[in-house]
């Protein structure tokens, strides 16, 4: 039989038991909200990988569909030249060609809305999700503005990290990745944001 500390007093008290003998506190109560958040947090992660993996799809699928037809607009027409008379020349002719141009990437109005917000300010993933559905736009096409916005979100923990070191220089390292954190950058993007602000630690 196990043994777990009761929440309310912190005796130790067979996991199996309705209340604490000690100060009668209902475990069966706090047994059910522990698992009902940790339900909560397993669907809520499920939905939104999900989601992400769906976005994600659909950016790579309408990609590769422009690609196409990019590719088709500047394949040059075959020449049929089989028709054509013999002609003897003294030596052979030079043929100049040039090659198509590079498709420039275009971004669609919900991406360019991402890469605004970005360059206004320098806001975390997180930060420009929520302004993103603030202003009225759906979770999936926010997901999918966000993964094919172009924005680097590393830049952008630099871009903070230099803003919160004008405002307390006395930062250490540690404290400015827990602002960054704090502001809605990941663990790795709020690392090199403190590691590529200039600031030289110790």
């Amino acid at each position: 039989m196990a043994l777990i500390q009761c929440p309310q007093c912190g005796n130790n008290i067979s996991e199996y038991g309705e209340t604490c003998p000690h100060c009668g506190y209902a475990l069966q109560k706090e047994q059910t909200r522990r698992r009902s958040r940790k339900v909560y947090l397993i669907l809520t992660a499920t939905f939104f990988a999900a989601a992400l993996a769906f976005a994600i799809t659909m950016f790579a699928a309408r990609r590769g569909t422009k690609a196409t037809a990019a590719n088709q607009a500047t394949t040059p027409p075959y020449l049929d030249l089989s028709g054509m008379p013999t002609v003897e020349v003294p030596q052979a002719p030079t043929v100049s060609f040039s090659l198509p141009a590079s498709p420039v990437r275009t971004y669609t109005k919900d991406q360019q809305r991402v890469r605004e917000l970005a360059e206004q300010s320098p806001l975390s993933n997180t930060e420009v999700m929520s302004r993103l559905r603030q202003q009225g736009m759906s979770l999936l096409d926010a997901l999918y503005a966000m993964a094919g916005c172009g924005v680097s979100w590393n830049n952008q923990a630099v871009r903070r990290a230099l803003v919160m070191l004008d405002a307390d220089a006395h930062h250490t390292r540690e404290t400015l990745t827990a602002q960054l954190i704090q502001a809605g950058f990941s663990e790795e993007q709020a690392q090199y944001g403190a590691e590529h602000c200039g600031r030289v630690w110790e």
